[in-house]
């Protein structure tokens, strides 16, 4: 992150899941509805709402991917652990357990 990320950043500090690079795009609360607008009251509030946001991400993916939806198996053979998810920083994702696409007519 540049030095000059934050002072642009309302309420002085990077939302996790969209990290420094929202920033550019008013993308700065992944909760908010409205660019440029922030739900998080402060960097603990954003980290503990993740926290529990990310397992529940994870979980969707996975019912879909179980029910056979295919961008949501290409989600799950892409995104192994929550932590990959919404900017945590875990592994990368396509580090994990690849699934092969099903074949559709």
């Amino acid at each position: 992150m540049g030095p000059d990320a934050r002072a642009v950043q309302p309420g002085g500090f990077i939302c996790q899941a969209y990290g420094s690079e929202g920033i550019a795009f008013g993308a700065v609360c992944f909760f908010s509805r409205e660019l440029g607008k922030r739900v998080c009251a402060d960097q603990k509030e954003c980290q503990q709402a993740m926290s529990v946001e990310r397992p529940q991400v994870f979980r969707r993916i996975n019912e879909g991917a179980a029910a056979g939806q295919p961008e949501m198996e290409y989600l799950a053979g892409e995104f192994t652990s929550p932590d990959q998810i919404l900017g945590l920083g875990g592994p990368q994702p396509g580090q994990g357990r690849k699934r092969r696409k099903p074949d559709r007519p």
